[in-house]
């Protein structure tokens, strides 16, 4: 995909990105990160090649990259989001978002390459059988049948 890096700094080959917005038909960029929903959310994938502040370059959402570390992989690893643009091949632990990139290919430090398939985990609220309102500290998640069957909050 061609994108636009506006994150203020150069972005690095193999660097995670997300969607910011967009210039015509062409995403506007910054590093992707675990930390909250805003910055996982719209994970769109990896750097091909280093891309300047206020440049155009491509982003790998689907397919192989080439020419990453992965050293102290192993070759099926799955890979996850983790900070400031960086990938895991350990799923973050709560509160951090679990977002899934793809799968180790080969284990290298400078020739190392991956499958990239982009998965973004979902938090409780956001799946369509789920009515969360106003939780509080100690509150059960109960089904309710009827009309629609849902899981609500309730207080414990």
């Amino acid at each position: 995909m061609y994108v636009k890096n506006v994150s203020g700094a150069q972005i690095d080959k193999g660097k995670v990105v997300r969607i910011t917005g967009s210039t015509g038909d062409n995403a506007l960029i910054t590093l992707a990160d675990w930390t909250d929903d805003n910055n996982s959310a719209n994970t769109l994938g990896f750097v091909n090649d280093n891309i300047p502040n206020d440049n155009f370059g491509y982003v790998t959402t689907n397919g192989t990259l080439v020419g990453i570390n992965t050293s102290g992989m192993t070759a099926g690893d799955l890979l996850y989001l983790s900070s400031s643009g960086d990938f895991t091949n350990v799923i973050p632990p709560a509160p951090y978002h679990e977002v899934r990139l793809g799968q180790v290919l080969r284990v290298q430090q400078n020739n190392g390459s991956a499958y990239v398939s982009v998965i973004n985990g979902f938090e409780l609220q956001e799946l369509h059988d789920v009515d969360i309102t106003s939780p509080v500290n100690g509150d059960l998640l109960v089904y309710r049948s009827g009309s629609y069957g849902q899981w609500v909050n309730e207080t414990g």
